[in-house]
C-alpha cells in the first residue's frame, strides 16, 4: 500500500519530498493526475493546490504549498477539506514527523460477491471469515449488503445490540479502534443495513478504510458486483460465488461480461447443488475465471448456524476442507503482499 500520495507537477515541490522520503523511508508515489486506485492506497495525500482541478474524497489530505499560502491554498483546503496547510521549505519536519507515524499495516481484504441471489456467499463469507479468526488476529467481517439481518443470525447475536455503520458514521472516523467493533470469539464484526441500496457512500469507503489500516484480515460481504467499482483500490481479492446449474452460471457469465474486472485480482467458488451434473471445472471455465474451491450444499450448516453456534465449519467432509483452502489461501496471499 502506498504510504504517501504527492499529487503535482512542481519540480522544487516534488524534490522536496525525496528529501522527506530519504529521510522517513516511507514510499512516496508522485503524479499531476491521480486515478481512484492511487487515492484509494494513499493513506496521506499531499495536494498542490495547482493540481487540483478533480473530484477527490479522502480522510487525510495535506494542502501543500511552495512558499506562504495565498487564497488559492484555502479556497482548495476547504473544497476537499483537507486536514493541514503546510509551506515548503518552512514545515518540512512537519510532515516528516506525520510520515514518520505513518503506519504501512494494512489488511488483507476479500469481498465475496454472490454471482446470483441465493448463491450462499453470505454464509460463505461467515465461515471463511470464522476461520481465518482462528488462525490470524484482528478479522473482521462487514455485512455490505443493503438488506442485511442474515449476518445476526449466522452469529447467533439476534438478541445483541451490536456496534452498526450509524453507530461509527456518527462518530469521528480518525479515532477509531478495534475496540469499538463488536465480536463473536474472535471474530469482530460489522452488521448492515447500510440503507442506501447497493451503493457504499463516502462516509462507508473511510470507514472500511480506517478498519482495514487496524486489522490483518478483512471479508466484506457485497451484494453485487457494482460495488467493486465503489471499492476499487480496496479490494485485494474478489471471491465470486455461483451453484452449478445451468441457468445460474449463464446469468453468473453475463454480469461478468458487463464488468471489467482488468484492476481486480478474482475467484470463483462453486457450489454444488444436487442433481446436478454440471462439473465445477466446466464452470470455472465458463466464467473464464480459477476455480478457488467447490462446496457442497450441506443442510447441515445450516442446522448449526440455527442453533447459534456461529459460522463453524463443520467438523467433517469436504465443507470443510474447501473453508480451511481458503482461508489458508487468503492468509498466504497477505503473507506474499507483505512481502512484497
Amino acid at each position: 500500500m502506498t504510504s504517501a500520495l504527492l499529487i503535482t507537477n512542481n519540480a522544487y515541490m516534488r524534490a522536496e519530498f525525496d528529501k522527506i522520503i530519504a529521510v522517513t523511508g516511507f514510499s512516496l508515489e508522485v503524479t499531476a493526475q491521480p486515478d481512484v486506485v492511487q487515492i484509494n492506497n494513499a493513506q496521506h495525500i499531499f495536494l498542490d493546490p495547482e493540481c487540483s482541478d478533480f473530484e477527490m474524497n479522502h480522510r487525510m489530505v495535506w494542502i501543500v504549498t511552495s512558499g506562504p499560502a495565498g487564497p488559492t491554498a484555502w479556497q482548495c483546503a476547504a473544497r476537499v477539506n483537507a486536514q493541514r496547510i503546510v509551506s515548503l521549505p518552512q514545515d518540512r519536519s512537519e510532515i516528516t514527523q506525520a510520515l514518520t507515524k505513518v503506519s504501512s499495516r494494512r489488511a488483507r481484504v476479500t469481498a465475496f460477491i454472490p454471482l446470483v441471489g441465493g448463491a450462499g456467499a453470505s454464509t460463505l463469507a461467515a465461515c471463511v471469515a470464522g476461520e481465518l479468526s482462528r488462525i490470524s488476529p484482528s478479522v473482521v467481517l462487514i455485512d455490505c449488503q443493503s438488506r442485511g439481518g442474515g449476518m445476526a443470525v449466522m452469529l447467533g447475536t439476534e438478541r445483541a445490540t451490536p456496534t452498526t455503520w450509524h453507530d461509527l458514521i456518527t462518530a469521528d472516523p480518525h479515532s477509531f479502534s478495534m475496540e469499538r467493533l463488536s465480536s463473536w470469539n474472535s471474530l469482530h464484526y460489522l452488521p448492515a443495513p447500510i440503507g442506501i441500496k447497493n451503493t457504499l457512500g463516502d462516509e462507508h469507503i473511510e470507514i472500511i478504510k480506517a478498519i482495514a489500516m487496524e486489522s490483518t484480515q478483512l471479508v466484506l460481504d457485497c451484494s453485487s458486483l457494482d460495488q467493486m467499482r465503489t471499492l476499487e483500490g480496496l479490494v485485494d481479492d474478489v471471491c465470486l460465488v455461483v451453484p452449478n446449474t445451468l441457468r445460474a452460471v449463464a446469468l453468473a457469465r453475463a454480469s461478468i461480461e458487463e464488468f471489467d474486472s482488468s484492476m481486480l485480482t478474482m475467484g470463483v467458488v462453486v457450489r454444488s447443488v444436487p442433481g446436478s451434473a454440471l462439473a465445477e471445472p466446466l464452470v470455472a471455465q465458463t466464467l473464464e475465471l480459477p476455480l478457488w474451491a467447490s462446496i457442497p450444499t450441506d443442510t447441515r450448516l445450516v442446522e448449526v448456524i440455527e442453533q447459534g453456534l456461529g459460522p463453524v465449519a463443520l467438523r467433517n467432509g469436504s465443507h470443510s476442507r474447501a473453508i480451511s483452502r481458503l482461508a489458508n489461501y487468503f492468509m498466504d496471499q497477505e503473507v506474499q503482499l507483505r512481502a512484497a
